[in-house]
């Protein structure tokens, strides 16, 4: 089954690039007509896409469960507003955003095909003293706009990647990530 090009732009964003071809043949191969009655197929692959959040092993899982009850799949990933969605969590120890920074990630997350977002964002960091950061984020920026896959571009996007942070990674690409909250104490 053809994708259509908004799902397309958003496998690419939102997977990274070495699971890029893996996660484009998952859902060509899925006849979501198999089931999923009446339901159009550009509605399942976004909301399997919501589901999945730019992970592989979960975008097996949506389609799995859309195959059990299409339904669950639609009810998890239909309402982007829906609090229980499923989210990105934070890794242990990452740090909260500035103000500043956070105006960028939200204007991401407006306007997740958006690269120029991503550049001027790159280029606050290299002012801040952040170069792997703002060099991961032209990196990726050069493979959202690339139409094929630059063996060059995927593995310096996978160097620059260890260690900047589930969270971050997941905000820079226009996925919804799970807030910190303050745990209440108990006496």
């Amino acid at each position: 089954m053809k994708l259509g090009p908004t799902a397309l732009a958003r496998v690419r964003r939102e997977f990274f690039p070495e699971d890029f071809k893996r996660a484009l043949s998952l859902l060509t191969r899925w006849d979501t007509d198999d089931c999923t009655p009446g339901e159009s197929p550009a509605r399942m692959h976004k909301a399997s896409l919501n589901v999945a959040l730019g992970d592989l092993t979960g975008l097996k899982r949506a389609i799995r469960m859309a195959r059990t009850d299409y339904r669950d799949v639609l009810f998890l990933g239909d309402d982007p507003d829906c609090d229980d969605r499923p989210a990105v969590a934070y890794d242990p120890g990452e740090e909260e955003a500035s103000g500043e920074e956070e105006a960028f990630l939200k204007g991401i997350r407006r306007k997740p095909a958006d690269t120029l977002i991503r550049l001027v964002y790159a280029d606050w960091l290299d002012e801040r003293g952040e170069d792997r950061r703002a060099e991961y984020l032209r990196v990726l920026c050069r493979w959202l706009t690339e139409e094929s896959a630059d063996r060059q571009v995927i593995e310096r996007e996978r160097e620059l990647r260890a260690g900047l942070g589930r969270g971050w990674l997941a905000r820079i690409r226009g996925i919804r990530v799970q807030e910190k909250r303050e745990r209440k104490k108990t006496r």
